[in-house]
């Protein structure tokens, strides 16, 4: 299986797991035992990555003369994973049990049912972001460390799949250009990128970044950094751009005095055929923003709004 591959299907695995999460969030020895088998199953994955690296660094040295010392970085921190991963997965259940005791009949009430679902979709979301992170690293360390530690190699481009971010697709624009002794390696959660050693300097580019390269300076011509940010990011989302700021500020200004439509809010929104789940979505996210809160008990608005919410779900469902 190819790095990606095994990337899938490791964050596949992590979100079945997850549907072993424990019922309870407060039953502190069944979250460890959870929170345990999920190290486990990392450490093992981290492992199997670690190994395709080297595999992987050897077949792109062929035909490169001299020795080199293979380094394999496959160890995963147990006692930072599980208190990460403690956090990404529990604290939304924790947050869930929170939003459902402000509720009318608590635990008995509809509601219920949809926030702990949603709070489960996030724990596994935020939970496979993590555990593919913490395995990819095992590809990417151990990538970069022999590397670091071959004498012939100059540095690395950087590689993706097909449906990358703006981040990403930026950085795989540039090239054969980082050097192997000063350049991270820079990732997000869920990110598929790795990276492609070269062995002397003029590398050639490879078709993924000559087309990125392309299209980057056609869509960022003429424009100042922060909008070519912005530029770049509507077109890898295939969203239209809406002109450069001070474009922007033109049109408002030329259209001032012309009525226009009134957005609709979040209230008119629910009063549309409402999505159960969405709602139950911003009710968890509001709730954790109260909890957060310096000024719990002075964020009026806040408090409103979760009550809004559950008055126009409970009246639905």
């Amino acid at each position: 299986m190819s790095f990606e591959d095994q990337l899938e299907a490791g964050g596949e695995s992590f979100r079945r797991y997850m549907g072993r999460f424990p019922t309870d969030p407060d039953d502190a020895k069944a979250v460890d035992r959870w929170l345990i088998g999920a190290y486990q199953a990392a450490s093992s994955k981290r492992r199997d990555l670690a190994y395709l690296a080297l595999t992987d660094y050897s077949r792109a040295r062929a035909g490169v003369r001299g020795a080199y010392s293979p380094v394999i970085l496959d160890r995963v921190d147990a006692r930072s994973f599980i208190s990460l991963l403690r956090v990404k997965s529990l604290v939304p259940q924790w947050r869930a049990k929170n939003a459902i005791l402000t509720l009318p009949d608590q635990w008995d009430n509809p509601l219920a049912a949809l926030i702990q679902q949603e709070a489960l979709r996030l724990g596994a979301v935020q939970g496979a972001g993590l555990f593919e992170e913490v395995i990819a690293g095992g590809y990417r360390e151990t990538h970069l460390a022999t590397l670091r530690n071959d004498p012939r190699a100059k540095g690395y481009a950087r590689i993706g799949e097909t449906n990358m971010c703006a981040f990403c697709a930026m950085l795989i624009s540039r090239g054969p250009v980082y050097k192997k002794d000063t350049s991270a390696f820079r990732s997000h959660g869920h990110c598929r990128c790795s990276s492609r050693p070269f062995f002397s300097d003029g590398a050639a580019w490879d078709d993924q970044a000559t087309d990125l390269a392309k299209q980057w300076a056609e869509v960022t011509k003429d424009l100042s950094p922060g909008d070519a940010q912005r530029a770049w990011r509507a077109h890898i989302e295939g969203r239209e751009f809406t002109g450069p700021r001070e474009g922007e500020v033109a049109a408002r200004t030329r259209t001032k005095g012309v009525p226009t439509q009134k957005a609709t809010t979040s209230v008119e929104t629910a009063r549309n055929p409402l999505d159960a789940n969405r709602s139950a979505r911003e009710l968890l996210d509001l709730q954790s923003r109260l909890e957060s809160s310096l000024e719990k008990h002075f964020n009026e608005h806040t408090q409103k709004r979760v009550q809004q919410l559950k008055n126009e779900i409970l009246s639905r469902v």
